[in-house]
């Protein structure tokens, strides 16, 4: 588990040990790695590391985190018509297209359980935002935002094993099902 305060030298701290894992991962598989390894690319104290993270999974989860927390808060700042379709997996695609690092590490160690747990534990900022504008019952909120994370996750990892090739714009109109009634002239699903 991840134990961040809410100041400026925790969140620092936090975001140095994040960095020094990511580069300790360009010469070294994850499950090679020590605390030790991290502190060391990082210049973080092994105590800062201890006082902020249980296990180095946590580093990667709480930078996960901080990051679906980051999207969906920008995404209900920007007050969303909620008729668009499509907006909220085009702004959510868009954004971690250019923030890809954390997602390409967490697949490539099988770890999408900490994206779909840091997507889900945030997706209260959006149903929140939904809930004062459309009303539908509870339980339909936790599928809408069930299958958004499991699109996400999917579409994510085979943008990734294929090269990142296409841009989040690109990847939401992949996606659509206009693009595919459109691309095969009747749709497969």
């Amino acid at each position: 588990m991840f134990h961040i305060k809410d100041d400026l030298r925790s969140v620092k701290s936090a975001e140095l040990l994040y960095e020094g894992l990511e580069r300790v991962l360009k010469k070294r598989e994850f499950d090679k790695i020590t605390v030790t390894d991290i502190t060391k690319e990082s210049t973080v104290s092994r105590a800062t590391f201890y006082r902020n993270f249980d296990t180095i999974i946590d580093v990667l989860y709480w930078k996960c985190n901080q990051l679906f927390n980051r999207v969906l808060t920008d995404f209900v700042e920007q007050e969303p018509d909620l008729k668009e379709k499509d907006l909220l997996i085009s702004f959510v695609f868009r954004f971690w297209v250019e923030h890809v690092d954390i997602l390409d590490i967490l697949i490539n160690e099988g770890r999408i359980d900490i994206i779909y747990n840091s997507f889900m534990s945030n997706a209260p900022i959006v149903m929140d935002y939904i809930k004062e504008r459309i009303d539908f019952p509870n339980v339909q909120y936790n599928y809408f935002f069930a299958t958004r994370v499991g699109i996400f996750i999917g579409v994510f990892q085979t943008w990734i094993t294929g090269g990142k090739k296409e841009t989040g714009d690109e990847l939401t109109q992949i996606i659509s099902i206009e693009y595919m009634i459109n691309a095969h002239n009747e749709f497969i699903f």
